[in-house]
């Protein structure tokens, strides 16, 4: 069997796996109030868009356009509910059938961009934690830009390490556009293209042909960013809520070490610190800078370990901080997990190793600064650019578990990577002493 065979198979065998997975858990799954929250945020902007061609979260008639959030989910809504009135299915299962499929097509996708960088089993082995992730599994189950979210960046990483790779400059260019989708889905990745851009200059080492790609996929980028704050500028009022007011909000939430303690215990609490800094501040960056400098000075050890060890972890942990808890955002009064023993084990069995394969991911790095292979250097240095700029800029703001799940599967390959590294410098060990050994004269061996 060829090679270009074992892989056909595998992702075939991935794709399936992942889509019976999803399928199952939709099948299990009831949640007594699935559109509340942000989902009732989406919801709203994708009828107003179907009713009133207004992107707007508002309820009044005509509605007012806001830019709080990004029209990237809301239009991927509308897309659903369209297409399921066409055919004649309930709008709502259409949706989450659908984020089976993309959640499946990212399992795929996983195998396919691991495979740039490392060997076929390990590539494997990153595509079934993909494909038994709890969080990723579950949050397919919400209405919520994760799953989509989590497919356009491993979409776009592949094009853009597999077009630089491989010479295909269209597969280059498209990974421009799939960039700007996904900054319209979820706006964090807002500078992930600029930081790539050097990267595919330096360490590609690209002929003139290539440099013309690269510039084209970044001005394809640009293109529907400007877009979008051109729109901003033009349609909505100054006193309209904007995604200012969204990371102004965020950075203060991020500011507080309690916060989710006393969110969780009561989320309207008024006494919350969170949102007594919010009422004093007014929407002041510069009051927000000044008060945050102010505590810093105060207690520097508190903050210092806040911001450098206790939120990343958080931010990469297990348990959902502003939902339900564990895996879930949203109640569930039923799903897989609670019904299926076999379910439960592959629950009880990721979970065991999570921690382990982040901080696998994070050693990763000590071997990539030494890797020669230019394929693994330029696709590895890819993703670990957006894993650590997007996991910076949410310890910045606001660390929540449920927003690195999106990013898990970089970290699985980042974390197969290193294991697969571990394993191949313990071969190298035993075939050095071999030779050794078959080098010493009988009587020496022991």
């Amino acid at each position: 069997m060829t090679d270009r065979t074992k892989q056909a198979f595998a992702i075939a065998f991935i794709f399936l796996a992942a889509l019976a997975m999803r399928w199952w858990y939709m099948e299990r799954l009831v949640i007594p109030q699935p559109v509340r929250g942000d989902a009732l945020q989406y919801v709203r902007y994708a009828n107003n868009i179907m009713d009133h061609g207004v992107f707007s979260r508002g309820t009044s008639t005509p509605p007012q356009p806001d830019g709080y959030f990004t029209p990237g989910y809301p239009l991927f809504l509308v897309a659903c509910i369209r297409s399921a009135k066409a055919v004649g299915v309930d709008p709502y299962q259409f949706l989450l059938s659908t984020q089976a499929v993309v959640g499946a097509l990212t399992a795929v996708l996983t195998f396919l961009l691991a495979r740039l960088c490392i060997g076929l089993w390990a590539s494997i082995t990153a595509a079934l934690l993909t494909v038994l992730s709890p969080h990723l599994v579950s949050h397919g189950g919400y209405i919520l830009t994760e799953t989509l979210f989590g497919f356009l960046l491993a979409l776009a990483l592949y094009l853009f390490a597999s077009g630089i790779l491989r010479r295909r400059h269209a597969r280059l260019i498209a990974s421009g556009g799939v960039f700007g989708y996904a900054y319209l889905v979820n706006p964090i990745v807002m500078f992930a293209p600029l930081l790539l851009t050097p990267v595919a200059l330096i360490f590609a080492r690209p002929n003139q042909t290539d440099r013309r790609a690269i510039v084209v996929g970044l001005l394809l980028y640009l293109a529907v960013f400007g877009a979008w704050q051109w729109r901003n500028k033009v349609e909505v009022a100054h006193e309209a809520s904007g995604s200012a007011d969204r990371i102004f909000w965020n950075f203060i939430i991020g500011m507080h070490s309690d916060y989710h303690e006393i969110w969780r215990k009561n989320p309207r609490d008024p006494n919350n610190p969170a949102d007594l800094d919010r009422k004093a501040l007014g929407g002041s960056y510069q009051a927000l800078a000044e008060t945050l400098w102010q505590r810093v000075r105060q207690d520097p050890g508190h903050y210092l370990s806040w911001y450098l060890v206790k939120k990343p972890l958080q931010l990469w942990g297990w348990d959902i901080l502003i939902g339900q808890g564990d895996i879930y955002v949203y109640p569930v009064t039923q799903s897989l997990y609670s019904t299926s023993r076999l379910a439960w084990l592959s629950e009880a069995v990721i979970k065991s190793l999570h921690y382990w394969l982040v901080a696998a991911a994070l050693l990763g790095l000590l071997y990539l600064w030494r890797d020669e292979r230019p394929a693994t250097r330029l696709t590895l240095i890819s993703l670990y650019v957006a894993l650590v700029y997007i996991s910076v800029v949410y310890v910045l703001l606001h660390a929540e578990p449920r927003y690195s799940v999106p990013l898990q599967p970089e970290m699985h390959i980042g974390a197969l990577y290193f294991l697969s590294q571990v394993f191949r410098s313990i071969d190298k060990l035993r075939r050095r002493s071999r030779q050794d050994l078959a080098g010493k004269p009988i009587d020496q061996r022991t």
